[in-house]
């Protein structure tokens, strides 16, 4: 009988904060006051969740950065942190202070948790949330100030990719710390509410907020029609081919498509074609009438001479074909697929290309 595997987050995640533990590269510059020292207990933590698939994370809530070690006894060697299993002991050491409830910060982080999945397990919590530090590493005197360019360098280096691994999930800021830090890396949080640390989180307005969160949560579940993950999980169910395509899920396309952190316009368009136009001046027009199969369409304006660089790109990643090169700094990527299922591994894998 196999042993059950220890939980840890996705191995996507552990890649991205691997190398914090090196240490990072920005301890040379900007980042020299932040404390790494890890027979003491200092080094970048205070996560946990994603325990699941990357398709499970429906929840990111993002903290401020790590305070002094909850215990003196919290010690780790340099060898261990670099250690591939580190970043897992770490997520089940703060797992485990919430379930213990250690402390008014562990306390009122589980009734944030609760709040957002009401009447599930810890565990299973865990698996549909990612819960991270808008910096990873403790300040120079716990809860104190941090300069904006060592929140910058920490978002850009760690925190930015984080987040675009969900890009269906609902990104809330707990704390006016990490809504500043997310705001300075371009990423504007779906829900701002008060940070769970003292003092604030002892005030009956940070409990307030909290409530208030998780129903804006649910509100924008429910407006998406039940939990939604991915688009691929909304079109799966519809037959391979689908001859003819139900308006609900030309309107699921639509919904999921809006919510993108890279879109910022989406409109249905008279002729059955869904236009998103994403940030670096990539437009997205995905074509879902009546026909054998769904036809995608992508249209690559880029300045410069590059756009066929970058067509290719979006082409190599999607599996289709550069159309109408021209020397308008225009290039067109054309693909058919065969069925709902792929047309969503498609959305997926381009949005990921989009908010790179």
């Amino acid at each position: 009988m196999s042993m059950k595997q220890p939980l840890a987050p996705i191995p996507d995640l552990r890649r991205i904060l691997s190398s914090a533990y090196l240490p990072c590269s920005c301890f040379k510059a900007p980042c020299a006051t932040m404390r790494f020292m890890p027979v003491a207990g200092h080094v970048p933590r205070g996560f946990t969740g994603a325990f699941g698939t990357r398709q499970d994370v429906e929840l990111i809530l993002v903290l401020a950065e790590p305070g002094d070690p909850a215990s003196s006894a919290e010690s780790y060697s340099p060898d261990a942190v670099r250690h591939v299993s580190f970043i897992g002991k770490l997520s089940r050491l703060v797992q485990t202070a919430l379930a213990q409830r250690i402390s008014p910060f562990h306390k009122n982080l589980r009734i944030i948790l609760d709040g957002f999945w009401p009447g599930l397990t810890l565990e299973q919590q865990l698996r549909k949330t990612w819960i991270t530090e808008s910096v990873l590493c403790s300040a120079e005197q716990s809860g104190g100030k941090v300069s904006p360019a060592i929140e910058r360098a920490c978002g850009e280096t760690y925190l930015k990719k984080q987040i675009r691994l969900f890009p269906s999930a609902t990104l809330v800021a707990l704390g006016g710390k990490a809504n500043l830090r997310l705001q300075r890396c371009g990423i504007a949080p779906h829900i701002v509410a008060h940070a769970p640390g003292r003092p604030g989180g002892s005030k009956p307005a940070a409990r307030k907020s909290w409530t208030e969160a998780a129903s804006r949560f649910h509100q924008r579940i429910d407006s998406m029609g039940a939990p939604t993950r991915f688009i691929t999980e909304k079109l799966a169910s519809v037959p391979s081919g689908f001859p003819i395509l139900p308006g609900d899920l030309m309107q699921r396309a639509e919904q999921v498509l809006s919510r993108w952190r890279s879109t910022e316009h989406c409109k249905r368009q008279a002729s059955g074609t869904i236009h998103a136009r994403l940030s670096g001046e990539i437009s997205l027009y995905v074509n879902l009438r009546k026909t054998p199969e769904a036809h995608l369409l992508l249209h690559i304006r880029r300045a410069g001479a590059n756009h066929v660089q970058w067509a290719n790109q979006y082409a190599t990643a999607i599996g289709g074909q550069v159309k109408n090169e021209t020397a308008g700094h225009h290039a067109c990527v054309e693909l058919r697929v065969g069925g709902s299922s792929e047309l969503g591994s498609v959305l997926d894998r381009l949005e990921v290309l989009a908010g790179a």
